[in-house]
């Protein structure tokens, strides 16, 4: 699991403040690599540190101009964390809750509805 995140500089600083930086294996961060998203490097940069394929991924993010988009365009799998269920007309892969989300991991259900 890692966290690509549109920031400047410091998400790592405040991912280990909340004493969660460790729950993650790499941190990108736009401040620090030179890109935000929804530019497909900075998924490009985070994919290299994870050393890993877009093939192999999955991006969950909450926005679908910046995180949706973004990470398609690099390549990725991603799915929507649509809480408010403000995508629901988008037709795209997208959850309510990290309880949808870990059954949809799980393959017990489609997160297209």
């Amino acid at each position: 699991m890692a966290v690509i995140s549109n920031a400047d500089g410091k998400i790592e600083d405040v991912l280990r403040r909340r004493d969660i930086a460790d729950c993650f294996r790499t941190i990108t961060d736009s401040g620090l690599v030179g890109y935000e998203k929804p530019h497909p490097e900075i998924f490009r940069q985070a994919l290299k540190s994870m050393n890993t394929t877009p093939e192999e991924s999955l991006y969950v993010g909450d926005v679908y101009s910046v995180d949706y988009l973004g990470a398609t365009s690099a390549g990725m799998q991603a799915v929507l964390m649509d809480v408010p269920g403000a995508y629901r007309d988008k037709g795209v892969p997208r959850v309510e809750s990290l309880a949808e989300l870990q059954t949809a991991l799980r393959g017990e259900a489609s997160t297209e509805r």
